[in-house]
């Protein structure tokens, strides 16, 4: 949700009791109004357009919803957020994110990978290592 802010003269005031610490006054003043919340919130249109294209980038697509949506009041950093979580299947493959790692590696059989022993660093607790060697393609 966005609003729209501005001087609105309003001020809150708390205050907690140094006797009694369970004892809190809330003062609040507002002398204007603001305007009315808008509500820019990825539209089930949206989504839906983003899962049907999920197979570009996220900035092809938002030139895609700019396209269609000149006005829109969404940004793209939206559009890739939810671009990333509909493509997250694709790479994350394992709550551990060393295995997921090797599990996407492991995917493309088109390429062969090497993966390089590293040796564990105090305060360091995971690391991976790899190098594409060459493309099959």
């Amino acid at each position: 949700m966005k609003m729209d802010r501005f001087a609105c003269d309003g001020w809150l005031h708390i205050t907690v009791d140094d006797a009694e610490i369970s004892v809190v006054t809330v003062r609040m003043t507002h002398h204007r109004c603001h305007t009315p919340y808008l509500d820019i919130s990825i539209s089930n249109e949206i989504k839906e357009t983003v899962e049907n294209l999920k197979h570009l980038t996220a900035a092809k697509i938002w030139e895609a919803v700019l396209k269609g949506n000149p006005e829109t009041e969404l940004n793209e950093k939206q559009i890739y957020r939810h671009w990333a979580e509909v493509n997250s299947g694709e790479w994350r493959l394992d709550d551990d994110q060393v295995k997921s790692a090797l599990k996407v590696l492991e995917k493309y059989e088109d390429l062969s990978v090497e993966i390089i022993p590293i040796t564990a660093e105090d305060g360091i607790s995971q690391w991976l290592a790899f190098l594409r060697l060459f493309s099959t393609r």
